[in-house]
């Protein structure tokens, strides 16, 4: 059994210690593989025997293990255990720990494999908290029975006074990626007197300084929580950018219930308990002056939940104190007991009056029970669980008026007398000790917590009082004695009722320590689950913070933390301020947090489900919970993980629900807690516990997850399911019994009921090395010699080691990494070891190989064996013999789709493994095999622009080339459809001719293919840019690098001049007497797109001069009148002005040509149009008209 040293039997011990000699080498002791499940237990060890505390374990990345323990109280012992579970040397005394008295030793491991250590040391004065990081390669003598590396780092963390008991306690750390220590442990150091001795959580930084030996603390001794409530048993883990994740069990979120029984005869001394307990509860000044913040004050500060009642006993309540004082406002006159339970919101019955009390199971009528504490302790309990097992509403003692507890609430019956506890006599008596063994038992099986509280009793008395005390709160011994009881727990009356016994102070002395006292029991409801966030980092980035100093403060006389943004947008310590992780009325305690490389904290504890007492049986609890939802900005508040359920899972229970839950039931047989985590660096949980016995059966459980990090489905809500196999369900994996022998465990076994679940000490240590075997292994202190079944050893405990194998069976690859590339058609062979790690002298088993994960057109072959007893697989998973203790090299033989079938590229994970044939056993490695396909389309031409005049064609042609890797099946978009012509991005009207698909584009080939562009007569000459676009037919998606190849050639529409403009005209030569004029209508058509045009005439008769007039010039001149009316613009605008023509408009232009009055026969006169292009003069034509003037015969 361990011993948790006190001072008060620090020189005792000493005197006691006597060598007790260390067992030199691991024993194996053969053990059955386990069934039916996905690990396998291997051989049990016996490290050492002796005087042992709990050990601590850690693994490293060459497969090795390292344990530490403290033996004889005195020497912390070290010893490293190989991959193949054989002592590396043999048990060596920590040479720079010294002989002091020390306990608690924890280890851990940073990647360049540095052993960190921590253990507290304790000497007359102090206990002192010390940190030792060391190399293990450099202690040059393994085997010389003392480890003294060269390579060693060490310094106090702390110290502090030992004068208060559990100063310094249950110490935790861990080490950064930077080789630094992180380290937390509870403390009741409490400068400011503002902790009413509760203890709180602390943490360190330490760095190893390999020079001088003497380590350093960057951050020194830190408050974590600040608020004055119970927090304990500190656990932590580092995230991958150096933040500490502290998580800790918590008084904060607890219901407490207190039912004072006060003697009420202050006539007979129980004057100054009466002012004295409001004070305490309510608040206000006492006697001396002292200024007490009150319970329910205090309660509420912290977020615990009070309910109180003040019961003045025998039906009366003295109104002097009761009224007066601090008790002013709170006595409800002449009120007896509440009929309905106290709640959050009424939380508070006041001063009432306890009308009977309960002796020999009957309610006792009349008589003097001014102070029967006794028989009223035994109303108080029988008012939860009567003597019929009836609990809360449904209790029914033998009484008018029941107490009625919050049913969720922590309970508590708290006598107060100053005098014996039947009838207040001041000898002892037989009903004296009847009624104090009547409500014993009424508390022990309601789960009702007596506590006692002596008056201010006289010296004569206090021998007699103290003994009535602890036979209420412990158990009753039968005789008079003021010594703490050492209880049986063999049955009701001998069961340790959990409370304790304390006394008034003494007139004169204020209430301090016995507000202290009373703030212990306030805060003893169920505790929750806490978590913090710390970014130490970020704080020695702090120009203002002197290094080696606290990173809380001190100032105006309270505690204060540094919360905000660390990392990269602030320096602050905390980012994460206290953040409640469970939220029941349960006993969550026991708490431990990993992280998983998604960064989801992994949660487990131990979990009381419907038990309110420290004495209810308890079941080990898993959640995860992703912060990281939210910003680690300081978080001042906490986080409400109920404003993102997606940030965190339901609970899972990990051990067998067992027992029934009834209250009182103190059910050992059905109690498992003691919980520990890892997790290995593929994502798998591994958690260890104590499942508990109330005879010797006591078991080391143990139960592996899958991958962490997958996520839930349906059949598989969480990591620890796994799949039926053939029946598409899941169910919770396996658990593993390491140690199911007859003894006690851990201290565990051997006491049929619960007294304290928060005094068991912590559970046993396990590990998980980092190489490719990620062996588990766990180590405990046992009774037994490990069931080994070897007698004669030394008395005392018995360190026991065992590994767990992924399997009995081992798949290695015999290079680092299992990352393979390969190209269509290439192939890989990829050698592995298979090793089977039962005994050489064992049965060979029946295996085979299972392969799955890569689709069938992939080839794989394997070949088992090696030389001429090599054995090709065919079907890959046909059965062979594996010899026990054996191994054999097999080669997988991977093929890549061809070039003609491979298609893209692929990701695949398969796995490779090895399974016995019964399917008990297995083990397999996933694989990375790529296929890198290599599209490379390129279209390319000799010219990338060609002209075309409106309405003809060109042709051009285009190379399609493969540089990828595979061979093509390439295809051109539809021109047909109008999804092809938007892709090949072809206006209105025009076409292209090209080929559609081109089948087996081998790969470094290149073909040719013409292309004929039509252009339509109607095209406005510019620019248009088309794009051909030669498309894999094995890609199916879009985005795929050189699966699509496109080309973009510019096509210069240019105008066609000829036509383009066209007159017409029926006859162009007319004949007129002189005098006479001459009319023609001309056709002016535009052809080949819209237009401006301008007409103007070319050649004509001269323009009239404005000086003469018509008649005179008509007498020798020819005149021309032209009409513009039919075209557009008509005759409005200017002759020569811009006429916009639309392509195919056809218009007419009327032509009057008159000769002079004097013409001469056979004179000729001719009017040429020309109509050309405003933007290409070369785009025109012309036309001419002729008169002739006939010949006139006069007389």
């Amino acid at each position: 059994m361990v011993l948790r040293l006190r001072l008060a039997i620090f020189l005792t011990l000493l005197m006691l210690l006597t060598p007790v000699a260390p067992l030199l080498s691991i024993e194996q002791v053969s053990a059955s593989p386990e069934t039916n499940g996905t690990a396998s237990p291997v051989e049990i060890s016996r490290v050492a025997t002796g005087i042992l505390s709990e050990p601590a374990i850690v693994g490293d990345s060459a497969g090795n293990f390292h344990v530490i323990w403290v033996e004889n109280h005195s020497k912390l012992m070290y010893l490293a255990v190989d991959s193949e579970g054989s002592s590396a040397g043999q048990p060596s005394q920590i040479g720079a720990s010294g002989g002091n008295i020390k306990w608690s030793p924890r280890i851990s491991i940073d990647d360049s494999g540095i052993l960190h250590m921590l253990w507290i040391k304790d000497s007359t004065s102090s206990n002192c908290l010390v940190y030792f990081a060391s190399n293990p390669t450099t202690d040059s003598d393994p085997t010389d029975g003392f480890y003294n590396p060269t390579d060693y780092s060490t310094n106090n963390v702390v110290c502090k006074t030992n004068f208060i008991i559990d100063n310094i306690a249950n110490p935790n750390l861990a080490v950064d990626s930077q080789g630094a220590a992180h380290i937390v442990w509870q403390d009741k150091d409490d400068p400011l007197d503002s902790h009413f001795g509760l203890p709180a959580i602390r943490y360190s930084m330490m760095e190893a300084n390999w020079s001088s030996h003497m380590a350093d603390s960057p951050i020194f001794d830190t408050l974590l929580t600040t608020s004055p409530s119970k927090s304990t048993f500190p656990e932590l883990t580092i995230t991958d950018d150096d933040e500490i994740v502290v998580t800790w069990q918590d008084s904060r979120g607890s219901m407490v219930e207190i039912a004072v029984l006060l003697d009420s005869s202050s006539w007979d001394g129980m004057f100054d308990e009466w002012k004295d307990m409001c004070t305490l509860l309510y608040g206000g000044t006492d006697r001396q002056g002292w200024p007490s913040p009150g319970l329910q004050n205090m309660a509420d500060s912290v977020g615990v939940i009070l309910l109180d009642t003040i019961y003045g006993l025998g039906d009366y309540v003295p109104p002097n104190p009761a009224d007066y004082g601090n008790c002013a406002g709170h006595h409800n006159t002449g009120q007896r007991s509440n009929p309905v339970i106290l709640t959050e919101q009424y939380h508070t019955g006041g001063i009432r009056k306890l009308h009977r009390t309960i002796f020999n199971g009957q309610m006792q009528n009349g008589a003097n029970q001014y102070e029967d504490w006794g028989p009223a302790t035994t109303w108080a309990c029988l008012s939860w669980m009567d003597a019929n097992g009836n609990v809360g509403n449904a209790s029914n003692p033998p009484t008018l008026y029941d107490h009625r507890w919050n049913p969720e609430a922590t309970k508590f019956a708290i006598p107060i007398s100053d005098e014996a506890p039947k009838t207040g006599n001041t000898g002892t008596s037989s009903d004296d000790d009847q009624s104090i063994a009547e409500a014993h038992d009424a508390c022990v099986e309601g789960g009702v917590v007596p506590i006692t509280v002596l008056g201010e009793i006289t010296s004569s008395s206090s021998n007699s009082m103290w003994s009535y005390g602890l036979d209420l709160s412990q158990c009753p011994l039968g005789a008079v004695s003021s010594n703490p009881r050492t209880c049986s727990n063999i049955n009701v009356r001998n069961t340790d009722a959990g409370g304790r016994v304390s006394q008034w102070p003494a007139t004169g002395q204020n209430l301090s320590q016995m507000f202290d006292f009373w703030m212990g029991i306030l805060h003893s409801g169920t505790p929750e689950v806490w978590t913090t966030v710390l970014d130490p980092y970020a704080k020695l980035s702090d120009s203002s913070f002197q290094r080696g100093m606290p990173a809380h403060s001190e100032n105006g006389g309270v505690y204060s933390e540094d919360i905000g943004w660390g990392g990269q947008v602030a320096n602050h310590f905390v980012v994460v301020n206290d953040t409640k992780i469970t939220d029941d009325d349960s006993w969550s305690g026991r708490p431990d947090v990993e992280m998983t490389s998604d960064g989801w904290f992994q949660y487990i504890w131990s979990d009381s489900r419907q038990g309110r007492s420290q004495s209810d049986s308890h079941e080990l609890v898993w959640k995860r919970v992703n912060l990281e939802a939210w910003d680690f900005n300081g978080q001042a508040s906490g986080i409400d993980l109920s404003t993102n359920f997606a940030a965190s899972s339901q609970v899972q229970y990990l051990s067998p629900l067992d027992g029934t839950g009834a209250v009182g039931a103190r059910d050992a047989d059905a109690h498992n807690g003691q919980g520990s985590i890892i997790i290995d660096d593929d994502d798998l949980m591994h958690t260890v516990w104590v499942e508990s016995d109330g005879d010797l059966s006591t078991n080391i459980t143990y139960r592996r997850s899958a991958d962490a990090t997958r996520n839930p489905q349906q059949n598989l809500p969480n990591p620890w399911y796994v799949e039926v196999m053939g029946q598409g369900v899941g169910e919770l994996g396996p658990t593993y019994d390491l140690a199911d022998w007859q003894s006690e465990k851990m201290s565990v076994g051997g006491e049929k009921i619960l007294i304290n679940v928060d005094a068991d000490m912590f559970g046993p240590s396990i590990a998980v090395t980092s190489d490719n075997r990620r062996t588990a292994a766990v180590v405990w202190v046992d009774s037994e010699p490990c069931d080994t079944g070897a007698t004669g050893l030394p008395f005392g405990d018995h360190l026991c080691f065992r590994r767990i194998q992924r399997s009995i069976l081992l798949i290695e690859s015999d290079v680092p990494s299992l990352s393979r590339t390969l190209e269509p058609g290439e192939q890989v062979t990829m050698n592995f070891t298979i090793e089977h790690l039962g005994p050489s002298s064992g049965n060979s088993m029946d295996v085979k190989l299972d392969w799955s994960g890569l689709p069938s057109d992939w080839t794989v072959t394997a070949l088992v064996g090696s030389g001429q007893g090599q054995i090709l697989m065919s079907p890959i998973d046909s059965n062979w013999q594996m010899p026990s203790g054996g191994n054999l090299p097999v080669s997988l033989i991977i093929e890549a789709p061809s070039k003609f079938d491979a298609t893209i590229s692929e990701s695949h994970q398969p796995s490779i493994g090895i399974v016995s044939t019964d399917g008990i056993h297995g083990a397999s490695l996933f694989l990375d095999i790529n296929l890198e396909v290599i599209h490379g389309l390129v279209l390319d031409a000799l010219q990338n622009t060609i002209q075309i005049e409106q309405g003809g064609s060109g042709l051009l042609s285009i190379n399609i080339s493969n540089y990828g890797n595979i061979w093509e099946d390439v295809s051109f978009p539809n021109r047909t459809t109008s999804s092809g012509r938007q892709i090949w991005g072809l206006p209105y009207g025009w076409e292209v001719d090209f080929v559609d698909h081109i089948s087996l584009l081998e790969e470094g080939t290149t073909t040719s293919k013409n292309l004929q562009i039509t252009v339509p007569e109607n095209q406005v000459p510019n620019s248009v840019n088309l794009t051909v676009v030669a498309t894999s037919d094995k890609v199916s998606q879009q985005g795929v690098p050189g699966a699509e190849a496109a080309y973009e050639l510019t096509v210069e529409v240019i105008r066609k001049r000829a036509g383009n403009i066209i007159f017409e005209l029926w006859d162009p030569i007319e004949e007129v007497l002189p005098g006479q004029c001459a009319y023609f209508m001309v056709d002016v058509t535009k052809h080949y797109g819209d237009d401006d045009v301008i007409i103007t005439v070319e050649q004509g008769p001269p323009d009239r001069p404005e000086s003469i007039s018509l008649e005179a010039w008509r007498q020798t001149n020819w005149v021309v009148n032209i009409d513009y009316s039919a075209l557009p613009g008509g005759n409005i605008v200017e002759p020569t002005a811009r006429r916009y023509f639309t392509s195919g408009l056809s218009r007419n232009i009327f032509v009057e040509l008159c000769s002079p009055y004097d013409a001469l026969a056979s004179e000729t006169q001719e009017v040429t149009l020309r109509a050309e292009l405003f933007v290409d003069s070369q785009a025109f034509d012309e036309i001419s008209m002729q008169v002739v003037v006939l010949p006139y015969n006069s007389l």
